[in-house]
């Protein structure tokens, strides 16, 4: 829902959900950096992914997989992480 609202502009919106998620929920570093990178915030989006891949987190292998780490795909700290998966870029 909150990646819904960035990409349709409601970007307040979207930062509103991304802090009650934070809060209440325990979701995938996938899930929260997409969220992060859909409201503009890309450092902390790639920290989220990089905190995944310290602490060996499952869900880590799938992030060449789904458009929502789109806008992350041209940082070279992404592509840095993705080498370092040993994912295909």
């Amino acid at each position: 829902m909150g990646r819904a609202h960035a990409l349709a502009g409601n970007t307040d919106r979207a930062r509103e959900l991304l802090q009650e998620i934070g809060a209440a929920h325990r979701v995938s570093a996938i899930e929260m950096a997409g969220l992060l990178a859909a409201v503009g915030d890309k450092d902390e989006a790639l920290g989220t992914l990089e905190r995944a891949f310290e602490e060996r987190e499952g869900g880590i292998v799938w992030i060449n997989v789904g458009a929502e780490l789109d806008p992350l795909r041209a940082d070279p700290r992404f592509r840095d992480l993705v080498r370092r998966l040993n994912l295909p870029t």
